[in-house]
């Protein structure tokens, strides 16, 4: 359900993905489920479960809350 990595995905999202593919790769569950619920991961799968329901403005909405919550990060 996670693609690696789409291009408007902010860095630290890319860099969950590729750190989920290591860990399904390693077959590493733990790690794996501790990235999946990590807060980004959760929004970036609500962004693209949005889209795939032809729901761009919640999409778009989510989008701008997960851009602020990577911006509180820093």
């Amino acid at each position: 359900m996670v693609e690696c990595c789409r291009q408007d995905d902010p860095e630290p999202v890319k860099r969950l993905k590729r750190e989920m593919a290591v860990a399904l790769s390693e077959e590493d569950y733990s790690s794996a489920a501790r990235i999946r619920d990590h807060p980004f991961m959760k929004l970036a799968v609500q962004i693209m479960e949005e889209r795939l329901a032809g729901r761009e403005t919640e999409a778009k909405a989510l989008q701008v809350k997960l851009q602020n919550a990577v911006k509180g990060q820093q």
